[in-house]
């Protein structure tokens, strides 16, 4: 649910900027590439195996969809590059079944979007590109979660791109402030998702990304560094120091 939990907060606060802690390996990442979760649904009827004639097997209805999204053009951005769409899972219904053609049939992807694709505008192109194959629906995944707070939360599953240009004074002052601390960053592009969909890409404010930390994301035995730790200690402080002066 990346942006929900700090867009309250940027209402809050109103940040003039706004630095984001993922590991990059104390580098600065000048934009992100956005992410949407797509849901395509396929409806059969259901009937005993032993006579399948009887029915209609919505597995089976989901796999020319599946092919036809493998196939899909999706846009590029000259610094985010291309647009990407992943299959996350299938489940059909009932599961498990015994003896029983599957009557439902629920597929989910991984949408990653660049700058400029709209929530309406992605959904509207899955439906396109599906437009031809029968009995099947295209909608947005609901993030749903239950906060400690007992806040609930219910949204599609949608969050943009972004991006800032590398003479950006984000950009610029924070390379110079890390400089100033003996760290010499490299300005990278993320390919992940992160909270920069919420400050940089509805809020258009400016955004950078800086933290310790190796490309382990959601690998096992993910690690940082100790002395990457001790480094962005004294990167954050001087970024800080550097946006407010």
């Amino acid at each position: 649910m990346e942006g929900y939990a700090l867009t309250p907060v940027i209402e809050a606060v109103r940040p003039d900027y706004v630095i984001l802690a993922e590991p990059t390996g104390l580098n600065i990442n000048r934009g992100h590439r956005g992410r949407a979760g797509i849901v395509v649904t396929s409806t059969g009827k259901t009937c005993h195996t032993a006579r399948p004639e009887m029915g209609k097997n919505a597995v089976y209805g989901i796999i020319p969809a599946v092919q036809a999204i493998r196939g899909m053009k999706l846009p590029r951005d000259d610094d985010l590059g291309d647009g990407s769409i992943e299959l996350l899972d299938i489940v059909s219904s009932p599961f498990p079944s015994l003896s029983q053609v599957p009557e439902k049939c629920v597929t989910r992807f991984d949408r990653r979007v660049v700058v400029g694709e709209t929530q309406e505008g992605v959904l509207e192109d899955m439906k396109k590109c599906l437009a031809n194959i029968m009995d099947v629906e295209v909608s947005y995944n609901r993030g749903k979660i239950d906060c400690f707070t007992g806040e609930k939360i219910d949204a599609p599953d949608f969050r943009p791109g972004w991006m800032f240009p590398e003479n950006h004074e984000i950009v610029v002052k924070s390379i110079n402030a890390l400089e100033g601390v003996g760290i010499k960053p490299d300005i990278m592009i993320g390919s992940g998702c992160v909270n920069g969909s919420a400050s940089g890409g509805l809020f258009g404010i400016p955004t950078i990304v800086f933290g310790p930390g190796s490309k382990m994301s959601h690998l096992i035995d993910e690690y940082i560094e100790i002395k990457e730790i001790e480094k962005s200690v004294d990167g954050f402080k001087a970024i800080a120091a550097a946006l407010v002066s």
